[in-house]
């Protein structure tokens, strides 16, 4: 078994991240949808199946086409990384008051 090359590496980190970044996104959408609109609980739960759904064929396809568990656990690596920014971005300045809420 040989290591996989610094640029391999490279791009698994760097697709964690895009998936991580696309998931967290559609999670920040979806929690917008319980505050807003008429349909709010279908559309959060539709977009709670839709994200696992695309975590769970990603995952299904790197396994079927034979990558790496290395690979993989970069990518989950990349992943991590975009939700500790997520959670950066999406901390407030200020504490909400519970009108906001």
């Amino acid at each position: 078994m040989t290591e996989p090359a610094l640029t391999t590496l490279a791009l698994a980190f760097a697709g964690g991240l895009l998936v991580g970044a696309s998931y967290f996104a559609a999670l920040w959408f979806s929690v917008r949808s319980l505050t807003g609109g008429s349909h709010r609980w279908p559309s959060f739960a539709l977009g709670g199946v839709l994200r696992l759904a695309a975590m769970g064929g990603a995952l299904a396809l790197l396994l079927s086409l034979g990558v790496s568990a290395t690979l993989i656990l970069v990518g989950c690596l990349g992943f991590l990384v975009a939700r500790l920014a997520a959670t950066a971005l999406g901390r407030p300045g200020k504490q909400m008051t519970a009108r906001e809420r």
